[in-house]
């Protein structure tokens, strides 16, 4: 394979003085999503491809090659990972065996995916039992990625609960996956079920449970009592909602309103010994006044403030949260929930078109933050943009929608979610956690108001 002295030297006994980089003629290059090159260091004659290797499974090959002069770049595309146990090593070696290049460490699940991807996940065997919709996972390309799922149950969004990943004789990995329904899920019509992957929200699997025999006439019965359903919660949360939006303008108007009385004691008590007949004092009360009606007229700032109607904050006790967050918790006062590795939010303004998210983190999992998906009821799933760190763990997520829309349920993924007992020895939490949010705002699309009211009001 190698027609070089070097290479006759066995890769476990380096030449003298010479460092652990140096025996290899290859060195690593570039390492990007699906691919990793090697650069050569020297002139190389080679026969075949260059393949790397995962405890002897090969999950990439370069195009055959015949030489490679010093500098020349030889990309390996990766293709698929194996189901094995991390820490592990990518080793790079011709046909032959020898290796050509140092290994290249994986120390998580997180590192495999982005060299080989999400790989190719399916569902097999959906059934119904004693309540439970249960099923079996497989992935055949890339066995660490733990695959993030959803299901749709009558149209409505529930979260599915996924299994420990466990090898597949086949390759890949394989894992169970179960979701517990309710007693209103099975109506008299039946129930649709479907299971779908995040962030594509690619549908996988479909188990359909009807009594009768289906026709249109029971299709369009299903979907009709599914958006009751959807519709009731959106009431339930509207009421709850309504009145935190009402509090908020209240205490800011009165904010407004002391403002003012604390302006208009100042001047009196300025202008208090000013004589009343004084023209030129009577000009500049007068001046002083107009002056205070353009601030008032502007918001802090210089900037046009939207209106609180278009800004809806969803504080972490509010209703608008699902099930499948961990409960209200406090952190020096202040108020928060953690989240697994995904979890629901409700639209208390489902009304009204939305224009985007803005996702308040207090702090991560791990040592460097996951990234956050966003899916609003059947839609295609946004990355978030973080807006910056505030104190190295605290930050805002932004999620702009391409165009205003309506939406019921939204969806948050993360990319990754672990447990205390993975970064701590001792660990005193056993939850599976992604982020800890200590509220959401949500940006919705202004309306159109008569400034002329707003003026003379």
């Amino acid at each position: 394979m190698i027609a070089e002295a070097r290479a006759a030297k066995s890769p476990s006994e380096p030449l003298p003085g010479a460092s652990t980089t140096d025996r290899f003629p290859f060195v690593r290059g570039r390492i990007v999503s699906g691919e990793i090159a090697l650069t050569a260091r020297e002139e190389v004659r080679v026969s075949g491809p260059l393949l790397a290797l995962v405890e002897g499974i090969e999950i990439g090959r370069s195009r055959p090659l015949s030489a490679c002069a010093a500098g020349d770049e030889v990309a390996i595309p990766i293709r698929r990972f194996p189901f094995v146990a991390l820490p592990c090593e990518i080793r790079f070696s011709g046909e032959d065996g020898v290796d050509l290049a140092p290994s290249l460490p994986v120390a998580s699940a997180a590192e495999a995916v982005r060299l080989a991807g999400p790989g190719e996940v399916t569902c097999d065997g959906l059934r119904i039992e004693n309540g439970i919709v249960t099923g079996t996972v497989t992935n055949a390309l890339n066995g660490l990625a733990a695959p993030v799922l959803v299901a749709t149950v009558n149209e409505v969004v529930r979260q599915v609960h996924v299994g420990p990943l466990r090898l597949r004789d086949e390759g890949g990995s394989t894992c169970r996956i179960s979701l517990n329904l309710d007693a209103g899920d099975l109506t008299e019509t039946g129930a649709v079920i479907g299971i779908h992957t995040l962030p594509s929200f690619e549908p996988i699997a479909h188990l359909h449970f009807a009594r009768t025999d289906r026709d249109a006439l029971v299709e369009a019965v299903t979907r009709l009592e599914a958006k009751v359903a959807q519709l009731s919660a959106r009431a339930r949360i509207d009421a709850a909602g309504s009145r935190r939006i009402l509090e908020e303008a209240v205490a800011r108007q009165q904010t407004r309103l002391d403002d003012v009385i604390e302006y208009f004691a100042a001047l009196v008590h300025d202008r208090g010994s000013q004589a009343p007949g004084d023209p030129r004092a009577a000009a500049e009360i007068d001046q002083t006044v107009q002056a205070f009606y353009e601030i008032i007229r502007q918001p802090r700032g210089g900037r046009a403030a939207p209106l609180a109607r278009d800004i809806l904050c969803l504080a972490p006790a509010h209703a608008a949260y699902g099930d499948d967050w961990y409960p209200l918790e406090t952190d020096d006062g202040v108020p928060c929930r953690w989240m697994s590795k995904a979890a629901t939010l409700f639209n208390p303004a489902a009304d009204r078109r939305a224009t985007g998210l803005l996702v308040s983190v207090l702090s991560y999992i791990g040592d460097t933050p996951p990234d956050l998906f966003l899916a609003l009821d059947d839609g295609e799933a946004l990355s978030g943009e973080p807006l910056g760190l505030i104190d190295g763990r605290s930050y805002t997520i932004r999620f702009t929608l391409p165009t205003p829309k309506h939406f019921g349920v939204a969806r948050l993924i993360a990319g990754r979610a672990l447990r205390s007992s993975e970064i701590d020895r001792a660990p005193s939490d056993a939850r599976l956690l992604s982020f800890r949010v200590t509220g959401i705002r949500l940006l919705l699309e202004p309306e159109e108001v008569d400034r002329s009211e707003i003026m003379s009001g």
